[in-house]
């Protein structure tokens, strides 16, 4: 017998995988579970408010799902070590996960749309980003919806290097408005 699923069911399996595959990932730093789905939920909002097509949002959605996957090949006591504990050739490691979540995501065709969200998300319009020290008009809009999502669910999560505390959510919504124009492109 030959069966047919439709479009939507397709997408929602793929979405399931991609979910199940961020809690792998996640798992390797316990304070970080759920950041990913919660990136994308914002994300989501944030590319139908700006008007998006409906691929353009599942890419990104897809986006904000893996963008911690190239964590995989960072070592776990480095995932899992304070900020003040972190040299320049420890920190140009952790940094390269873009790098490797992009390259990942640029070999499955499903998910290559979706790479380069993934590969500029911590680029700032000021060029003080990473890996590549983009800025302006040279970081693609998904990349930056990517990266605001990100930062503002890191900012009001608990977080290792911290000390556990996290912004109130109008703390973290003034922070990001400070930074239009440095960090984010109005």
């Amino acid at each position: 017998a030959i069966f047919f699923y439709p479009p939507w069911r397709i997408r929602h399996s793929y979405r399931q995988t991609f979910i199940a595959i961020a809690r792998a990932v996640e798992a390797r730093e316990p304070h970080l579970l759920g950041h990913a789905e919660q990136t994308a939920r914002y994300v989501v909002l944030m590319a139908r408010w700006r008007g998006m097509s409906s691929s353009q949002t599942r890419n990104l959605e897809y986006a904000a799902l893996l963008h911690g996957i190239g964590k995989v090949s960072v070592p776990y006591g480095l995932l899992n070590s304070p900020a003040c504990l972190i040299g320049p050739a420890e920190r140009f490691v952790l940094r390269d996960y873009v790098r490797v979540g992009a390259a990942i995501l640029d070999a499955i065709p499903i998910l290559s749309p979706a790479a380069d969200a993934v590969r500029y998300h911590h680029e700032y319009v000021d060029g003080s980003g990473y890996p590549f020290g983009r800025y302006g008009k040279d970081i693609p809009a998904d990349a930056q919806i990517l990266g605001i999502a990100s930062e503002y669910v890191a900012m009001t999560t608990p977080r290792l290097y911290r000390a556990g505390l996290a912004l109130t959510l109008s703390e973290a919504d003034s922070y990001l408005r400070v930074q239009v124009g440095r960090r984010y492109s109005a």
